[in-house]
């Protein structure tokens, strides 16, 4: 059987989901929806399991397992292999990017792509009824909640960062905050996870112009003349052709670009001895490149005399702070993410720690098919470790140090077990090396850019260069990593992407292919 239909979205992943239930709004546009994971259906029905909807779980059970190689070591790179992409298995972090972030990419010629033109999308997003900013959305589907978790310890450690000239945040994700401490906020109700499957895709499940085609994984884009006319995919074993008058990749950062790549779009000389012989090559040689995530490393204090004690007395063994910091007091604006937290139970084991997390890596990296089976893990080689980032992240535990030591934390913190005091300069550096972690925040694959950028892979509506009909709407558009967790970023850029998609099909004329057999 073959499917024929306006619209296939690539990807049920956080982007998939939103463009899917935007798309699908239209009763008239048959969207067909391909996921390579399972779909448990919808979360109301009881059939997901609870590793995927539990807060408390960041699972591997629904993983890619990619691996990403970065100066001789080797990082897994996180990514939800099922309905509802990454945001089924991340830890449901919401943070909005900062105003300078999106006028920045406005700035290198992206027209729309400001905070002028993203705000809107941002708040389309949020169902934010706690935040104190007045520009959070109120009314968007995913719900977004502020952490309220917080002790003696945790108001000491505000405190301290107060004394530091670091203030008390009123909202987190306030845009034009600079520098503060605050409290976390995530898509979580209760201690249940919102994915994006139950927030955009679950209200559409009913409308009988959506199809969700899981379990299936995506070879290649047919395409011939600036157009592509369908989608060719491996489902139980057997070779499907799926044909369409527009296609929207949602694959995500690397889904998205070793798809394009091994339907010939790419860097057609790096293709050439990877697909067959006389494939047809569209050369677009920044698909693959710019690469970004964000480096950093964690920290360990032990506790005081009496410490655990006293937070299990008052009845608070866990709670945490977020705070935006400046790796230099003296820069404009924070470029770290640190999250401290405590745990007074179990006796012996972790109390409290610092991640500290580099926001503005100096160096992308690239991703690239390792053959044209859609089976095979692509190549992926990070910029992580690059001496800059090492060093901010050094000057970050340096300032932390200074800001956790005395009072009012030495009635709480004894001596810092990791990495130690003692390990200061050099070999901090080099222990910072050694300790490196993934944010899990890679971006960037198939970036959006103005004409008289060599590498950009998509115009500002999400369209690929050279093609009439085929477009990308997620983490691969991204074309510098904001200062923020990209999640909420990227369900801004689906909601735009999808926006301009409704427009394009309403002004074009009538066509609704049917199902055939």
């Amino acid at each position: 059987m073959e499917h024929e239909f306006d619209t296939i979205v690539i990807g049920a992943g956080s982007a998939g989901c939103v463009v899917a239930n935007r798309l699908s709004e239209d009763a008239h546009h048959r969207l067909g929806l391909i996921e390579a994971g399972p779909d448990y259906g919808p979360v109301a029905a009881g059939g997901w399991p609870d590793v995927l909807i539990s807060a408390r779980y960041q699972p591997g059970s629904h993983d890619w397992g990619y691996q990403m190689i970065a100066r001789g070591r080797t990082y897994r790179q996180w990514r939800g292999k099922v309905v509802g992409g990454s945001s089924t298995v991340n830890a449901a972090g919401i943070t909005w990017p900062t105003r300078a972030d999106l006028d920045r990419w406005e700035a290198l010629g992206i027209r729309g792509w400001g905070w002028e033109g993203l705000f809107p999308y941002l708040q389309r997003v949020e169902r934010d009824l706690e935040g104190a900013w007045p520009g959070h959305g109120r009314s968007g589907l995913l719900p977004v909640t502020t952490g309220t978790s917080t002790s003696s310890l945790i108001e000491a450690v505000a405190e301290a960062y107060r004394a530091h000239g670091v203030p008390r945040l009123a909202d987190f994700n306030d845009p034009d905050a600079r520098e503060g401490v605050g409290r976390d906020t995530r898509n979580v109700v209760g201690m249940a996870r919102v994915h994006l499957a139950e927030a955009y895709l679950d209200p559409a499940r009913q409308r009988n112009n959506l199809t969700i085609v899981a379990n299936t994984h995506v070879d290649r884009i047919e395409w011939q003349a600036g157009r592509a006319v369908a989608v060719h995919v491996l489902q139980d074993g057997q070779r499907r052709r799926f044909a369409a008058e527009r296609i929207v990749l949602c694959a995500g950062t690397f889904g998205t670009p070793a798809i394009l790549q091994r339907s010939g779009i790419g860097p057609a000389d790096r293709l050439r001895p990877i697909l067959e012989e006389g494939s047809r090559l569209h050369d677009l040689p920044g698909i693959g490149r710019n690469l970004w995530d964000q480096p950093g490393v964690s920290m360990r204090w032990e506790p005081a005399p009496g410490a655990r004690e006293r937070l299990l007395a008052e009845g608070t063994p866990f709670a945490a702070l977020v705070c935006k910091v400046k790796s230099d007091p003296t820069s404009e604006w924070f470029d770290l993410h640190v999250f401290h937290s405590h745990l007074a139970a179990p006796p012996g084991g972790r109390f409290f720690g610092a991640q500290i997390w580099m926001l503005t890596p100096a160096e992308s990296g690239e991703m690239m098919i390792s053959s044209q089976d859609p089976l095979a893990a692509p190549r992926i080689r990070g910029g992580i470790g690059h001496p800059e980032d090492i060093r901010r992240l050094v000057r970050g535990i340096e300032r932390l140090r200074d800001i956790l030591a005395g009072e009012p934390l030495g009635s709480w913190l004894a001596e810092e077990a990791e990495p130690g005091i003692e390990i200061r300069d050099e070999t901090l550096f080099l222990w910072v090396l050694d300790h490196l972690d993934l944010y899990h925040h890679a971006c960037g694959t198939a970036k959006v850019g103005p004409p008289e950028d060599p590498l950009a892979v998509a115009e500002s509506d999400g369209r690929v260069r050279g093609f009439q009909n085929l477009y990308v709407a997620d983490a691969s558009l991204i074309p510098t990593i904001p200062r923020a967790a990209v999640h909420l970023p990227v369900l801004a850029i689906a909601e735009k992407i999808a926006d301009g998609l409704r427009r394009t099909s309403a002004a074009a004329p009538e066509h609704r292919p049917s199902q055939r057999c």
